[in-house]
């Protein structure tokens, strides 16, 4: 026999129950704090178990510091670089020693045997002339593939052109491969399908 009568909870008594209890603050975790506090843990938990495992060779430390430092300077060397780099292909005619626009600077390079300033004249006469019949925006922080996207955006008739005389001008920017007399008259003859 039972001792006592049992009598049933009403169920709005629990919910307002659960509801009081899973406020509190203890319960409350934003989800996004709480993912990335997942991710972290198991990052740290990699970490931990990797240099337990390889704890008594000596020689696994120094692999892993090396190795970070030959990735820091990899990174570092590539930004200054990218720097060098962007800093010689923005050509100024102020600059110059030839006046005139940049189709004219960049015949007179060639004629005085400095090819790779004569290209880089010629992209600038290609960007000034996309600019002025393709509206292409020009900016010294653009890239070739940025005026690329910005041609293909605007389904550009000239973005073939475009595009030929990229795969020659960029290795030549690059430094895989050298700037002569034929790799000048080779981008000059794309340029020349555009440039007016």
């Amino acid at each position: 026999m039972l001792q006592g009568a049992v009598t049933a909870i009403p169920p709005d008594s629990i919910r307002e129950t659960v509801a009081a209890v899973f406020t509190q603050r203890d319960y409350y975790r934003p989800l996004r704090r709480s993912v990335w506090q997942y991710l972290v843990g198991v990052w740290n938990d990699a970490v931990r178990m990797f240099f337990t495992a390889f704890r008594d060779v000596p020689w696994v430390k120094w692999l892993v510091i090396g190795t970070a430092a030959i990735v820091i300077a990899t990174i570092i060397a590539r930004m200054l670089f990218v720097r060098k780099v962007q800093h010689s292909t923005t050509i100024s005619s102020r600059t110059s020693s030839f006046a005139g626009d940049p189709w004219t600077i960049a015949r007179g390079h060639a004629a005085a045997g400095r090819y790779l300033d004569a290209v880089h004249a010629l992209y600038l006469a290609l960007l000034e002339s996309l600019a002025r019949t393709d509206r292409l925006t020009l900016d010294p922080a653009k890239t070739v593939g940025d005026y690329s996207r910005e041609l293909r955006a605007a389904s550009s008739r000239t973005l073939p052109v475009f595009r030929d005389f990229a795969r020659v001008y960029e290795p030549v920017v690059w430094g895989s491969r050298d700037c002569d007399q034929k790799c000048y008259d080779t981008l000059a003859a794309i340029a020349g399908k555009v440039v007016k």
